[in-house]
């Protein structure tokens, strides 16, 4: 038979006992009743990326003063503000700057209760060869202790958070590895330096909708920013419906205007969001 007529042997699932050329092997294989983990290995640049992190959006706006404060120190930060605003933008784009600088670790999970906490840290613990894989909470928590002992130059960022009490349990006590956190709830800052981010400025706002929308009209772009109180949320709303139906700026303030969501949309007593907004989301 010629070489390459061979046959390729190929086991997947658990296996006990001894193997023999085996060309594949799937799988935890068992030796005297024990599980051996399968080990990686990282990619050549030694570099580890977990987690999705989201991509930049259209006419992004990079907004130094706010991005400034997350690279001054490691640690952890904690993002705030209301929903809408671009807190996990902001991040993400730090995230992907950190990732093309070379840290060694860059993490992004998901945050907003236990379960996602546990998985983001579990897949961390597989990228580093940590976990067996059998235990996720286990393994999540080798990854954990791993951010207290590393050297390595990390970042973990904990995205939507809601506990204040259970992302606490989950920081480390002293770590190369810095924490971002981004919330809506001021309570986290209890855990780190906090970075407000609030609406858009004046100037930011016009650009990012004359960026989407494509019409050059800067006092227009304005005077609509100034009507969806500069937040992002709704600017992106807007800039979409403008660019899908082909409207002026000044049509769609004529619309705008004469929508009628206060009949049929009731603003909640703590609602961070101004009523222009869900004005421009319901258009």
């Amino acid at each position: 038979m010629a070489a390459d007529d061979a046959p390729v042997n190929s086991i997947t699932g658990g296996v006990h006992g001894s193997t023999l050329q085996v060309h594949n092997l799937h799988g935890n294989v068992m030796y005297g009743g024990s599980v051996q983990p399968r080990r990686r290995r990282r990619p050549a640049n030694g570099q580890i990326v977990v987690g999705r992190i989201p991509q930049r959006p259209p006419a992004f706006q990079a907004r130094p003063g706010l991005y400034d404060q997350l690279g001054r120190d490691a640690g952890v930060h904690v993002v705030v503000g209301v929903p809408g605003v671009g807190k996990t933008q902001l991040v993400a784009a730090y995230a992907s700057a950190r990732i093309e600088e070379g840290w060694q670790v860059v993490a992004w999970i998901n945050a907003e209760d236990v379960d996602g906490i546990v998985a983001g840290f579990a897949e961390l613990a597989y990228a580093l060869d940590l976990g067996e894989e059998r235990d996720r909470r286990a393994d999540a928590e080798l990854a954990r202790r791993w951010m207290d002992e590393t050297a390595e130059r990390g970042l973990v960022v904990l995205d939507n958070a809601a506990d204040p009490d259970v992302v606490a349990s989950w920081l480390p006590a002293t770590s190369r590895t810095q924490i971002l956190i981004t919330s809506t709830r001021r309570a986290f800052g209890n855990l780190g330096a906090v970075v407000d981010v609030d609406a858009f400025t004046d100037e930011e706002a016009g650009t990012y909708l004359r960026e989407r929308t494509r019409l050059d009209d800067e006092v227009r772009a304005r005077e609509i920013a100034g009507e969806l109180g500069h937040l992002p949320l709704a600017l992106a709303q807007s800039a979409a419906l403008i660019r899908r139906q082909r409207l002026t700026y000044a049509k769609f303030l004529e619309r705008f205007r004469a929508h009628p969501v206060e009949e049929y949309l009731t603003r909640t007593p703590g609602d961070p969001y101004p009523r222009a907004a869900a004005r421009a989301i319901t258009l």
